[in-house]
């Protein structure tokens, strides 16, 4: 049975929480086996993933004060996902967030990463105040795209942007959307 491993860390709530549940429940209903590794998640989201769904949370192997909470938390579920993961002949990484990591660890582990960029790379980063940093984060993520197996866009611009870069294994995949069945009748009132 194929397997599917989720790399999440902080499950909050937005855009790339609302696609993991989608995706998530869609491929256990489809017969995968669903693991999600995680160090915080929201109770809105827990709520909304099937049963059928392993989750792993990390423990807090790394405590600093000094470090930022949202970067502890990639810390301990990085060093999780090194020591859980187990390989199987139809398994794979899909990164959510934080892709340089589930990408070395999926080469170390020789399991397929992929990861699903959920906002254009340049454009993600030209708020931060420094340049310098600017510049090394995208730097670094370039770097690392490229030994993904594997890059999914949710737009268009965001492939053009990173074929420049890389130029090959990316797709442009729109963000899913769960279509209610039922069909909906409106009675629309004439303006008078």
């Amino acid at each position: 049975m194929k397997t599917i491993v989720f790399f999440i860390p902080n499950i909050e709530r937005g855009g790339v929480e609302k696609n993991l549940v989608i995706l998530s429940n869609f491929f256990v209903k489809n017969n995968y086996i669903v693991e999600i590794y995680y160090a915080d998640i929201s109770k809105e989201i827990l709520i909304q993933l099937d049963n059928k769904i392993i989750l792993r949370k990390s423990n807090k192997f790394f405590k600093f004060f000094f470090i930022k909470k949202r970067i502890l938390n990639t810390i301990n579920c990085s060093f999780n996902l090194m020591i859980n993961l187990k390989k199987t002949d139809q398994s794979m990484i899909l990164s959510m967030q934080d892709h340089p990591i589930p990408v070395i660890i999926g080469k170390f582990k020789k399991i397929k990463c992929l990861i699903r960029i959920a906002n254009h790379p340049f454009s993600s980063l030209r708020f931060f105040n420094s340049k310098f940093k600017f510049y090394i984060k995208i730097l670094i993520k370039l770097v690392f795209y490229r030994f993904a197996d594997g890059i999914i866009c949710n737009s268009n611009n965001s492939k053009i942007f990173l074929d420049k870069f890389i130029n090959s294994k990316i797709i442009s995949i729109y963000n899913p959307l769960i279509v209610n069945k039922k069909k909906r009748f409106i009675k629309k009132k004439k303006k008078k």
